[in-house]
């Protein structure tokens, strides 16, 4: 499950990333006006992980190296959104031409 927000308090959980861009069945519920039930007790730098850790997975998986460029445009993000946004939660593993991981404890 993916968490994903535009920055202006929309947001909505996906089952996958990429089309066809499957909105999580509880995700639906909630919209539909079950707010009862309990989808968030996380912080937002918890969410911001689990979005940064998705695109480096879904990288890595289809073969591809994380590095800031290819993740931001997983993310579809600028890579200076990405930086301002996460640069806290991921380096760049020195002498690997620029590939990206999370940092320690993350």
């Amino acid at each position: 499950m993916y968490y994903h927000t535009n920055g202006y308090g929309d947001s909505v959980l996906f089952d996958s990333l990429g089309s066809p861009w499957q909105v999580h069945s509880c995700w639906d519920r909630h919209r539909e006006g079950e707010k009862d039930i309990q989808i968030f007790e996380m912080k937002v730098d918890e969410f911001k992980i689990l979005i940064l850790a998705g695109a480096i997975r879904k990288l890595q998986e289809d073969g591809a190296v994380p590095t800031e460029e290819s993740v931001a445009l997983e993310m579809g993000l600028s890579i200076e959104s990405l930086k301002k946004n996460y640069s806290d939660f991921y380096v760049i593993i020195p002498r690997t031409y620029g590939h990206i991981s999370l940092r320690q404890g993350f």
